[in-house]
């Protein structure tokens, strides 16, 4: 996998503040923002028994001298989801959602999702971006991909790179003069977004987004915490020295089908709540391509050592967060859930909920 491919799994799976943000804003769609509840307290009706190991062990009965088949007793829990509780007593609860920051649809939350974020009085996330006004945001995304004055992208690339950016720019309908004054790493992500949008992703559809609305929406607002700020995601990508910068250019103009595939492959893992097969697609490449390492360690690893001790500081609080960052932030044994358990909280990764249940 190369490095524009990594970079791509980073945008989806790692920058909530850089996945399309700087694209012109577009209308949300309208949301009430609230999800239906069912009544507190006691019903009066007395819910029905759950059925034990005996019970289940009867799989037939006898009626009018034939044998009946007995529907086999739901199970308790249904498949994974990507989202994990934490908490340690006297302290907070927190549930932990891998998000995915581009993605094509908008389906549903389960209903084990919905009901933590309508028990917390609290949402973290990476960056909040709807903190600041829409025109702030966009002139900070303009400062921080603008080149020093004076110099030109074609001054950053080399010949043969920057003859293939302009084929594809122009094959795209995009402004190569506009490009001009834009880093390497700038045009490689205005390149990525804007090809995911062909794709049918939006970065309004993307997880974290999506509650993000929900949070402003409600009356009075829900109370939205940020564990990092748009600036300091975008100040990561400078940290790339030049000649990473322009491979990452290179690869992503050749190998352009490359990126449906590996969303594909990330997200099945997702939608089927398997963290190994998403750490796989995320972290895979750290065996077969060790040179990766400081790339790894400067998107991912030192990031969740200072997010898990924001998220502990605030776990101090008896208080119920909604934590939506990343997915990839949330697998391996140097993800955020791992980190938090080996500080002693209980980690339980949760479940579907059971259809008919």
């Amino acid at each position: 996998m190369g490095i524009a491919v990594r970079m791509i799994l980073v945008v989806v799976l790692c920058l909530s503040g850089c996945a399309g943000r700087h694209a012109p804003p577009r209308t949300p769609p309208p949301s009430s923002g609230k999800v239906a509840q069912k009544p507190a307290g006691k019903t009066g009706k007395k819910s029905p028994p759950k059925p034990t190991s005996k019970t289940a062990a009867k799989a037939k009965k006898k009626v009018s001298g034939k044998a009946l088949a007995v529907a086999p007793p739901t199970p308790l829990e249904g498949p994974p989801l990507l989202f994990w509780r934490v908490s340690q007593p006297g302290g907070g609860t927190a549930y932990f959602l891998g998000s995915v920051h581009l993605r094509r649809n908008t389906p549903p939350f389960d209903p084990v999702i919905e009901e933590a974020f309508e028990s917390a009085d609290t949402l973290v996330v990476e960056v909040d971006t709807k903190e600041k006004a829409a025109d702030k945001m966009q002139a900070l995304y303009a400062k921080s991909m603008a080149l020093p004055r004076g110099e030109t992208l074609q001054s950053r690339l080399s010949p043969a790179t920057f003859q293939a950016l302009s084929a594809e720019m122009e094959r795209q309908g995009l402004s190569m003069q506009a490009a001009m004054e834009l880093k390497p790493w700038a045009v490689f992500l205005l390149l990525t977004v804007e090809q995911f949008k062909k794709l049918g992703y939006a970065s309004e559809k993307g997880v974290d987004q999506r509650f993000l609305e929900r949070a402003y929406i409600e009356r009075p607002p829900r109370r939205v915490v940020s564990l990092e700020t748009a600036d300091f995601q975008l100040r990561l990508f400078d940290g790339f020295p030049p000649d990473a910068q322009e491979q990452l250019l290179r690869e992503v103009l050749r190998n352009p089908k490359d990126m449906q595939k590996n969303m594909d492959t990330m997200m099945d893992a997702w939608e089927s709540g398997d963290p190994k097969a998403l750490e796989e697609t995320t972290f895979g490449s750290l065996r077969t391509e060790p040179e990766t390492a400081p790339f790894y360690k400067l998107m991912y690893f030192d990031r969740n050592l200072t997010m898990a001790e924001k998220l502990a500081k605030l776990l101090t609080e008896p208080r119920t967060y909604f934590v939506v960052v990343g997915a990839g932030h949330l697998v391996g044994d140097k993800g955020l859930v791992a980190l938090l358990a080996h500080k002693g909280y209980s980690v339980k990764q949760l479940h579907r909920r059971p259809i008919g249940d």
